[in-house]
């Protein structure tokens, strides 16, 4: 009888706790203890069981999707990334060809010009006689042939001529020079009788150096710019230039007249040859007779 009561007591023990629950939950939450057991929360059925399935479905699907769409936006960034490196970088573009110029504006190539260095000996035979020379107007009458002479050519005339032939016109005096063209033409004539029958030239351009039997030197430029030569006792402008393959260098007298040396190499015979006349640029005609000289060029142990 003892054991039984003793077994039920400590069973309404276990028991106390869980029956005053409801009590305690009311009190914490300020509800009755009434309404904790009346409205019990209801257990979720097969339709909201499947609802969640089917949220937490799409919600996945939706988390899949944004993965696989950075996936992809990762993909295209790298292979944008991968294109810019392999791509090749845009061609330069090439500078324009230069425009070859026509024809017409093409320069034509340097003519090629001899060289007269070297010692030369008057030969006689075949030169007038320098001694002789003449610029005095002459009185016969006749006109003057130019070329044919050793393969010489007059070259371009100067002081207006335009590049034709000057005339030879008979009479006139030399009354009309002055004192001046006479003692200049009188130095130059006895330069030429007395000094021309041997000369040794130093031609290295623009540089034309010449000196004469009489060990004078006269320092010329092919260049055609002026400069002033002692003639014996006289102070002469001189300017030389080419014409073609002749190299022509003039004396002026005065305004009026210029004594013209035209040197012309023959490089088959070896040979050169000199002319000298007398320009009355108003008149536009030789005065007096051209003198005509004709050198060979001594062999190369004698110069």
């Amino acid at each position: 009888m003892r054991y039984a009561v003793c077994s039920l007591a400590a069973l309404s023990i276990t028991v106390m706790p869980w029956a005053l629950m409801p009590s305690v939950l009311a009190a914490q939450s300020g509800a009755s203890p009434g309404s904790l057991s009346e409205a019990p929360r209801p257990l979720p059925g097969p339709s909201s069981s499947s609802q969640a399935s089917s949220d937490e479905a799409s919600s996945g699907q939706a988390s899949s999707g944004q993965a696989s769409s950075g996936q992809a936006l990762s993909g295209q960034a790298l292979s944008g990334q991968a294109l810019s490196a392999q791509a090749p970088s845009a061609p330069e573009t090439p500078a324009p060809a230069p425009t070859a110029p026509s024809p017409s504006a093409s320069a034509r190539p340097p003519e090629t010009h001899p060289d007269f260095s070297g010692t030369w000996t008057l030969d006689t035979s075949i030169s007038s006689d320098p001694s002789k020379a003449s610029f005095e107007p002459s009185r016969s009458g006749g006109n003057q042939r130019y070329g044919g002479f050793g393969g010489g050519g007059r070259g371009r005339s100067r002081g207006g001529f335009g590049g034709a032939p000057p005339r030879q016109t008979s009479g006139g005096t030399a009354d009309d020079r002055t004192p001046e063209e006479k003692a200049r033409l009188q130095a130059l004539t006895d330069e030429l009788r007395k000094a021309l029958r041997t000369l040794v030239i130093s031609h290295h351009e623009p540089g034309f150096v010449i000196n004469d039997a009489l060990d004078h030197t006269q320092f010329l430029t092919t260049d055609d710019k002026p400069a002033d030569q002692q003639i014996g006792a006289q102070a002469i402008s001189t300017a030389t230039h080419w014409e073609g393959t002749h190299l022509v260098t003039e004396y002026t007298l005065s305004d009026r007249h210029k004594l013209v040396f035209t040197y012309t190499l023959l490089a088959e015979t070896k040979q050169m040859v000199l002319r000298v006349r007398l320009d009355d640029t108003e008149r536009r005609r030789v005065v007096g007779q051209e003198v005509k000289l004709a050198y060979t060029l001594a062999p190369a142990a004698a110069r």
